[in-house]
């Protein structure tokens, strides 16, 4: 019958419909294309349901199959939310009167009418965009309420306080979202009034009488700040509360979430109302959140919280404490319905083929199903455990897990320090562990204490690390939670807004602990006998739940250290085990090839181990920092004037070049090294004091005076852009013969030992073609000379860096002459964009607040930057098909970046050597949803 229905459905409904309805046998919105394009149309919430109310499962208690129990509603398209904006924040016409029509479908299911004096339906207007944005926008329940149907609702149930708790709750909602009465400022001093006189915790706590009150009290307020009575006319508050929903889209925290996380600003809300079930009716009532795997672990366990006689604000918010999901069972008004709620996540799983977070209600003992999506602030071990276990349980494929590990940056956390367990062990013993809470996010934190989210973004801006403390965190603290290390909270569980947002962010994160009093008026912190004030330092484990006073050292994740041949106990081999798993199915499925940056022996080891396919970027000069005979011999490079100065220099430092290349190439064991040529900002290399400006009048033989006078004349006002690079090769070209001759002589030893190697020399900070070739020809003099002498052939590659706007617009005329180029991205961007890139902390906060940019373009890919590696990878490929084109820097590490590299159709991408993981799975997620081949 269902399936019937739906095809009728699909013959009579298009995408461009402005409302889907779901419940009874009507599951219109399954006629949408494919699951993206169900998000995008009905955002998450909505297509969710409509998912859910499309599936089926057994049901324990009756042996039968069934549908899953979702509440019947419909959804308003994210297409309506647009053009409701488009209309000047104005419903359209026809979609108020399509409105009109679902609501009466909505009824005619339900058997109630929306206003009805005697039996009210009532409905939750929910928000949903296709990204999942927990808590950042706005949803009313209980709509329908007003001072008649408060009436009907206490004579149909029974329970006049069940009713009155009900219009207590809308009207707090209702007011803050719809009507501008902020709760924080409006009515939560009149709430703590009340409360305060009866001496309750909450709301939960306070009798028939209290509840009236305080509802008239919230009512007479709105009459005061607004000018007008509480809206009495049930289906005005029902397009009040649609638009409210829609303009939450763009609410202070929905716009900071979307830029901090690269949502696009487009990415509004849709619209679900749904039939209201109440959680809050009695002892067999409840309501809860839970996941089908732990998101903390990725344990194949159902965990999370319930409370009887509750909403779900009560769970989410942390306002009253839950239980764990799994004493449900033995409750004999709710065990019948944790059992379906057992069977329906395991069905829910299956579908969505993925783990989830459900949230569900109990009324009077039966089951409700309100939402499911993909559980959100897994954390990265959670992930990997997930996606790993799913493969061996067979219900992904690898390639599938590949996609559904998600964010890649998860790798990162795998590899974050832990406090140090002997330290930690010690902590407990000297008494500094002064709070235990519930462990929501995994990791350790140290830094000092701040109450306040403004607080801890400005000193965060400032420098300073900081464990953000909050009695419960709320939607407007995703600033202060971005900012800070970590998140310390009062009250709250796993489910709760604080938990989930640092999960998401991979912070660690401690909450529910109880012992902790945040005195705001003053500006303390209570912890147990420990009164703390701002800027005192405390430590935070996300995995155990500890709060100690005082810094804590910390200490490798498990993956390091095996990665480093240290033993690791059963859990850690099997994380590392795991870690190696995926990255090995990461491999398999890249498009690109993976290089790493390498600035030390250590460097090359650690990205080798960690599936690097090459050497991208050695930056030579790197190895000159230190020790300080380098140095030293460096800076007198940087300052020669005469030929005899320049080859004392170079005499002192060839043999720091072969050794360095060498070694470099006996690691990569044929694999290829692009060895940049020297590229210093001289400004770093020139001597700071008057021992090092002695030290190198001593090795240049020069009097002291006069290496302050060389030292001043070689001080530059914009060192980014001066001479270095290919400039200091076309003045001193025995400077690119040395050190080319150092590579390649280097590279002729390993051959003569049988050890392959591929050389790259690459020449950075190029403009033209006439720079190149002159550069080239000292190189290649330089290779036929070390090839005479060692008597062997050298297979070597002659590249630049693509790093100046000059480069891209001339990339036609010089690629044919090379084997190679690569981006180098940080100067690229910095040179398109005429921003340092060591200065941006000044100002590109205010840029990413006020949406100039999305994202800081030295983290992110700027779309502008863009246009430049297109334009010269266009041209170059035209000039030279067989040219091998890679970025390198920085952004190899964003996954953003990596994506937009590989739908461009690079071959190749160079990160750091810890980011060699999230570039390799960054890479193979990006050719798994746009395919083009194999590296």
């Amino acid at each position: 019958m269902k399936q019937r229905k739906e095809q009728a459905a699909a013959r009579e409904s298009s995408p461009s419909q402005p409302i889907y309805f779901f419940g009874g046998d009507e599951v219109e919105g399954m006629t949408i294309g494919d699951r993206e394009d169900r998000r995008g149309l009905l955002g998450g919430k909505g297509s969710g349901m409509t998912e859910m109310a499309s599936i089926t499962y057994k049901d324990p208690l009756t042996g039968q199959e069934t549908s899953l129990p979702v509440p019947p509603g419909y959804t308003i398209t994210t297409e309506q939310a647009r053009l409701y904006f488009d209309n000047g924040k104005r419903l359209p016409e026809d979609l108020i009167e399509a409105i009109a029509e679902y609501q009466e479908r909505l009824e005619k299911v339900t058997g109630k009418t929306l206003g009805d004096v005697d039996d009210p339906l009532l409905v939750s207007v929910r928000s949903g965009a296709a990204v999942s944005m927990p808590g950042m926008m706005d949803t009313i329940l209980n709509l329908g309420l007003n001072h008649r149907t408060v009436e009907g609702l206490a004579r149909q149930s029974g329970d006049r306080r069940f009713a009155w708790n009900c219009y207590l709750r809308f009207t707090e909602q209702f007011a803050d979202i719809a009507l501008g009465v902020k709760d924080e400022t409006h009515l939560r001093p009149l709430r703590r009034a009340v409360l305060e006189a009866r001496g309750a915790g909450d709301a939960s706590e306070l009798g028939l009488d209290d509840l009236e009150h305080l509802t008239w009290e919230y009512h007479h307020a709105v009459l005061q700040q607004t000018g007008k009575p509480f809206p009495q006319d049930v289906r005005d508050q029902l397009q009040t509360a649609i638009e409210a929903v829609f303009e939450s889209s763009y609410s202070e925290r929905a716009v900071f979430f979307r830029r901090v996380n690269k949502i696009p600003d487009t990415m509004v809300s849709a619209v679900s109302v749904v039939s209201m079930v109440f959680g809050t009716r009695g002892e067999d009532c409840a309501t809860g959140v839970c996941f089908t795997r732990n998101p903390l672990t990725g344990e194949n366990i159902v965990t999370g919280e319930y409370l009887t006689n509750a909403q779900g604000e009560d769970v989410v918010a942390g306002i009253r404490a839950g239980r764990p999901i799994e004493e449900m069972e033995s409750v004999p008004d709710l065990g019948d319905a944790y059992r379906q709620l057992h069977a329906a996540q395991d069905a829910l799983e299956r579908h969505f083929r993925d783990a989830q977070d459900v949230e569900f209600t109990i009324e009077g003992g039966k089951l409700f199903i309100l939402q499911t999506r993909d559980l959100g602030g897994r954390t990265g071990r959670a992930a990997l455990n997930i996606v790993t276990d799913m493969v061996e349980e067979g219900f992904l494929s690898p390639e599938e897990a590949v996609l559904k590990y998600g964010d890649p940056n998860g790798l990162n956390e795998l590899l974050q320090p832990a406090f140090d367990p002997e330290e930690e062990e010690k902590a407990r013993e000297d008494g500094r562990l002064i709070a235990t809470g519930i462990p929501a996010s995994a990791g350790a934190a140290t830094g000092e204490i701040s109450i306040s989210s403004e607080q801890a973004e400005i000193l965060s801006r400032r420098g300073h690390d900081i464990i953000l403390a909050r009695h419960e965190t709320s939607p407007e603290d995703v600033n202060g939670l971005h900012s800070a290390l970590g998140v310390l909270t009062a009250r709250g569980g796993v489910v709760s807004h604080a938990a989930i947002v640092a999960r998401g962010m991979g912070k660690a994160a401690v909450v529910g602990a109880e012992s902790v009093d945040i005195d705001e008026h003053r500006g303390l912190v209570r912890i147990g006998g420990e009164t703390i004030t701002p800027g005192e330092i405390i430590s935070i484990s996300g995995t155990t739940g500890e709060v100690f006073m005082g810094s804590m050292p910390v200490v490798p994740s498990p993956i390091k250290a095996k990665m480093a041949g240290e033993d690791a106990d059963e859990d850690g081999e099997r994380l590392y085990e795991k870690f190696r798993q995926l990255l090995g199915w990461a491999r398999e499925h890249k498009g690109v090839q993976i290089r790493c940056n390498t600035e030390s022996e250590e460097d090359l080891k650690v990205a080798l181990a960690l599936g690097a396919e090459g050497v991208g970027l050695a930056r030579t000069e790197h190895y000159m920092f230190s020790p300080e005979e380098r140095r030293t011999a460096f800076t007198a490079l940087l300052l020669a004037q005469t030929p005899e100065e320049y080859q004392k220099a170079l005499g002192s430092l060839r043999p720091i070049m072969e050794e360095g290349a060498e070694t470099i190439f006996r690691l990569l064991e044929g694999k290829p090294a692009t060895i940049r040529l020297f590229d210093p900002v001289p400004n770093e290399f020139l001597p700071r004091s008057e021992i090092e400006t002695a030290r190198v009048a001593g090795f240049m033989e020069l009097a002291f005076e006069e290496v302050r006078h060389r030292s001043a004349a070689r001080e530059e006002t914009n060192p980014m852009l001066g001479h270095r690079g290919a400039r200091l090769y076309v003045v001193a070209p025995e400077i690119v013969e040395t050190q080319a001759g150092a590579i390649l002589t280097a590279a002729a030893r390993c051959l003569k030992e049988g050890i392959q190697v591929r050389p790259e020399i690459q020449i950075p900070m190029v403009i033209n073609r006439a720079e190149i070739l002159k550069i080239s020809e000292a190189i290649h003099a330089a290779a036929h000379r070390t090839m005479e002498a060692e008597g062997v052939e050298i297979p070597y590659e002659v590249g630049v860096m693509v790093e100046t706007p000059a480069a891209v617009r001339m990339a036609d005329t010089f690629a044919g002459d090379l084997g190679f180029f690569s981006y180098g991205v940080n100067d690229l961007t910095q040179t398109v964009l005429a921003i340092s890139r060591d200065d941006t902390g000044h100002f590109m906060p205010a840029y990413e607040e006020h949406g100039i940019v999305a994202a800081d373009p030295f983290r992110s890919l700027d779309p502008i930057v863009a246009t430049f590696v297109e334009e010269a990878y266009q041209k170059a490929r035209e000039a030279n098909p067989d040219i091998f084109i890679f970025a390198s820097g920085d952004l190899g590490g964003d996954p953003h970046s990596v994506a937009a590299f590989h739908d461009m159709g690079l071959d190749g991408i160079s990160a750091g050597p810890w980011l060699v993981p999230i570039s390799t799975l960054s890479a193979a997620q990006a050719n798994l949803r746009n395919p083009r081949k194999k590296a």
